[in-house]
């Protein structure tokens, strides 16, 4: 595996895993509060708001790094 492969794999292991854990507290606060009255809390939704600033960067930093790696000059 070549340094390029392994810096793309971590790229999206890292955004993989951001997405996971975004989708997770969403469905934890929809299925917690679905059937109540009262919202998730200003904590909940923090960590919410934080895995989804987490999320972008990190397919920004995926998609950067695609960009770059397609129009580089060839190594061979």
């Amino acid at each position: 595996m070549t340094v390029q492969d392994e810096h793309l794999a971590i790229l999206v292991k890292a955004a993989t895993a951001a997405e996971r854990h975004h989708f997770a507290l969403g469905v934890a606060n929809a299925l917690r509060y679905a059937n109540s009255v009262e919202g998730p809390s200003a904590r909940e939704l923090g960590e919410a708001e934080e895995a989804l600033v987490a999320w972008k960067a990190a397919d920004r930093a995926l998609t950067a790094y695609q960009a770059r790696e397609r129009w580089a000059p060839t190594r061979d």
